[in-house]
């Protein structure tokens, strides 16, 4: 039978998994995207361009914010999954 803590771990590291999973399709989106916008930049021209550029520097800040604060989570998450494991292992 298993205690609350192991179902804690248990729980905490699947969705670990399931984010470490969607970090991963979401920078190969991205990345296709990006590669996608630069070659349309090349040709799209006037106030159309302009404005596409302006939110697409915002896509590219919020990217950017997403990037670095995936790794900052994961990094935590582990870090309580190993203090729950040695709590579990106490039990």
């Amino acid at each position: 039978m298993t205690n609350d803590v192991t179902a804690l771990i248990q729980v905490l590291s699947d969705y670990h998994d399931t984010l470490v999973a969607q970090y991963q399709r979401v920078g190969e989106a991205h990345t296709e995207l990006a590669t996608r916008y630069h070659a349309l930049s090349q040709v799209y021209d006037g106030r159309g361009a302009a404005q596409f550029k302006v939110e697409w520097q915002h896509v590219q800040s919020t990217f950017e914010a997403y990037v670095d604060g995936v790794p900052r989570v994961l990094s935590m998450l582990s870090a309580k999954i190993e203090q729950l494991r040695r709590l579990d292992q106490e039990l």
